[in-house]
């Protein structure tokens, strides 16, 4: 049984004149003064230990607005709280003191601003960091900033909200403590787009990593060979079959760990730069090659297996009906849609 007693709690609330508290969007007030404002509301009305956490945790969420407020509901530590205040404690009050200070430091207009561009410049990954909290940061941030999380390509995006955008997504990336992950994710695009799409397109490259150094060679083989021999492949030969395996399996990504993958990447950021765009390239030309090779491949198996058209029952193949492009792929080796 709680030892939480609604009827005391709502009978503490009423002793509370909460007109008496302004609201707080980040601006208005000193954050010291509008917290100072409540602690000494809340001391007033009780010092029990299991009322206290309640009536403050209470008071903050029925005041907090704007961009403070965004924080607060999307804050991971705090975040239940506020959904259930009867829940909150001691520690989580001065948990949440703590880390609204340091959210909101109680300086002028112009010197938080600069606070806020310095703390996107050097926004980096923390050694033990998880990609959330990192994440969670780069929001704070932006919130901040007052930014619309849209891609700074954007065509309605002015020029200094598109400069300010890309620069955030940018150090984002670039501020991965994982080396791997960071050329990977560039590769794939994750800095041209908004901060939340760049930090799903890194999610999804870290279960790429996670999956593919999880499989060894011979359970790819295993997988490929199957997948073979699961499709319809009449017509094909075993040497075929064995070459495109062997072209599948050189397509497979390699994402072997850096010696060095773990470090602050912004004390070496010219020259990773530079590696960073070289890596891009090259691993758009073995792409390319790779894919290259593969159609060629295909085409001659294609080429190879071609049935007779007069002979050939299927319509399209026979040449009685036209071939529709707007369709999936067209067999020719067995006259059917849906597959090569």
């Amino acid at each position: 049984m709680s030892i939480f007693d609604d009827a005391k709690a709502e009978e503490l609330w009423n002793k509370i004149n909460i007109d008496s508290v302004p609201e707080f969007d980040h601006r208005n007030i000193p954050s010291s003064v509008w917290l100072n404002t409540i602690k000494t509301i809340v001391k007033r009305v009780t010092r029990d230990p299991i009322y206290k956490p309640f009536v403050f945790f209470t008071i903050v969420q029925l005041k907090f607005k704007g961009k403070a407020q965004i924080w607060a509901n999307n804050h991971t530590d705090f975040k239940t709280i506020f959904e259930d205040t009867e829940t909150a404690t001691q520690e989580n009050e001065l948990a949440f003191t703590k880390a609204f200070l340091n959210r909101y430091p109680s300086q002028d207009d112009e010197n938080t601003a600069q606070n806020v561009m310095d703390s996107m410049n050097s926004l980096a990954q923390a050694k033990n960091e998880t990609l959330e909290k990192y994440y969670s940061r780069a929001k704070d941030i932006q919130y901040d900033m007052g930014l619309n999380d849209i891609p700074a390509s954007e065509k309605n995006l002015d020029v200094i909200n598109a400069t300010v955008q890309e620069k955030l997504v940018l150090n984002f990336v670039k501020g991965l403590i994982d080396s791997t992950l960071r050329n990977h994710s560039i590769s794939n695009n994750a800095i041209c787009r908004s901060l939340a799409e760049s930090y799903y397109t890194i999610q999804s490259t870290k279960r790429n990593m996670e999956l593919q150094d999880s499989l060894t060679n011979d359970e790819i083989v295993k997988e490929l060979t199957d997948s073979i021999s699961n499709t319809k492949s009449k017509g094909f030969t075993k040497e075929q079959k064995l070459e495109v395996l062997s072209q599948q399996l050189k397509s497979k990504p390699s994402f072997k760990k850096d010696n060095n993958s773990e470090g602050n990447y912004n004390s070496n950021n010219s020259r990773n730069q530079n590696r960073d765009g070289n890596n891009h390239r090259n691993n758009n030309n073995n792409r390319q090659d790779q894919n290259n090779d593969f159609q060629q491949i295909s085409n001659q198996t294609r080429q190879a297996n071609l049935p007779d058209p007069k002979t050939s029952k299927h319509p399209i193949v026979n040449g009685t009906e036209e071939y529709d492009p707007n369709k999936k792929p067209l067999c020719f080796s067995c006259g059917e849609y849906g597959h090569f």
